[in-house]
Formats: structure tokens, sequence, C-alpha cells
């Protein structure tokens, strides 16, 4: 029987690590990183998708990043420019 990696207490560790998310959001990172924070050799996307949570949490957050990429940050400098000329 294998070891079961995802566990009442780690859930919440690789919800936190979803939340934290900044940048480009794929399941290989994403395993990878869970990986790392759980201290494990590795984490597979199956094994992720025995969750619906994590499911749900990661479609979300990959939606809600690709909006935030549309917002680009404010320019003040440039903004002064165009008031002054």
């Amino acid at each position: 029987m294998p070891k079961k990696i995802i566990t009442k207490s780690s859930l919440p560790k690789i919800m936190r690590e979803l939340d934290r998310w900044d940048g480009k959001l794929t399941w290989p990172l994403f395993c990878e990183r869970v990986a790392n924070v759980l201290g494990v050799g590795s984490v597979s996307k199956h094994t992720m998708y025995l969750y619906p949570a994590i499911k749900e949490r990661f479609q979300q957050r990959q939606i809600d990043l690709r909006n935030a990429k549309g917002e680009l940050p404010r320019d003040f400098t440039l903004d002064a420019a165009i008031r002054r000329i």
C-alpha cells in the first residue's frame, strides 16, 4: 500500500502554497513545490486530482493569475510627465 502524502495536516499547507503562488502556475511546477514543502520525493498531478478542494482552488488561482496579468502596475513617473507636458 502506497504512503499517503496528502493528509488533513498537509492539506492547509498545500492550499497556502496556492494562495501565495505568483507567476506562471502549472501542475508540474506546483507539484514540485508541494513535494518540497512536504519534504517528499515527488507528488503527481493525479494525486492532487484526487482532492477536489485542491483541484478547484488550483483552477481558480490560475484564473486569478491570468486576470491579474492583464492589470499593469501604474507608472506614476509617466503620469507626472504627461501632466507636465
